[in-house]
């Protein structure tokens, strides 16, 4: 590992890594941009025209109106073929280069100077590349997060089964209370899970409540 210190250098140091890869590019993206904004990120342009795979996971406050990075930048960047999926919340900055190289920075920068640590091959490398497994396997595709800032914290229907799968009622007391199919309200749960970042109904509840969703 190496840290590098200053925004100029952090950001050489993220072209250098999407200027060398060859097959994919992971990322977890939260927090204020440090270095690099994204209407500046000419290397990730350059590599997806290279037809290097992109795959980013947001945290979710990236979509709030307002944001740095807004709903329509995503959709520039899925245009240009990125692959991208939210979550609540990422544990901090994460880029990936074929699996060989990585970045690895803070959320929120606490000290004058930017700082970041780079990662070669090794061990905390593999950790990393399994963390962002796990949090791309349980985050929600956008378009679905994208609906889900539209409507508020949940929707009206959302907030009604999450009341009943609470308050101790079965997916099929679930269906029959909502008129659902078990089918439907099993795909909505598991959207719940994906979209609080949980794997768990009983994290769910827990979570919900950390979100005021209920």
């Amino acid at each position: 590992m190496e840290v590098v210190e200053g925004a100029r250098q952090v950001a050489e140091r993220y072209a250098r890594l999407q200027r060398e890869a060859r097959e994919e590019i992971l990322c977890l993206t939260g927090g204020r941009a440090v270095a690099v904004p994204a209407e500046a990120n000419a290397g990730q342009r350059d590599a997806l025209d290279a037809g290097v795979r992109y795959r980013v996971v947001y945290e979710r406050a990236l979509l709030e109106p307002g944001s740095s990075d807004s709903p329509l930048l995503l959709e520039e960047w899925a245009a240009l073929g990125e692959e991208m999926r939210v979550t609540v919340e990422v544990p901090f900055k994460l880029v990936l280069s074929d699996r060989r190289r990585g970045l690895l920075l803070p959320r929120e920068q606490h000290t004058p100077v930017p700082r970041a640590v780079l990662l070669r091959e090794g061990l905390v490398l593999e950790a990393m590349v399994w963390l962002f497994h796990k949090v791309w396997e349980s985050a929600l595709p956008v378009p679905a997060a994208l609906q889900v800032v539209a409507d508020g914290p949940l929707s009206s229907d959302d907030q009604h089964l999450l009341s009943l799968l609470l308050a101790g009622y079965t997916d099929r007391a679930v269906a029959s209370q909502l008129g659902l199919s078990m089918r439907t309200v099993q795909r909505r749960v598991h959207r719940l899970l994906a979209l609080a970042g949980v794997q768990t109904r009983l994290q769910l509840g827990w979570r919900a409540a950390q979100l005021h969703w209920i």
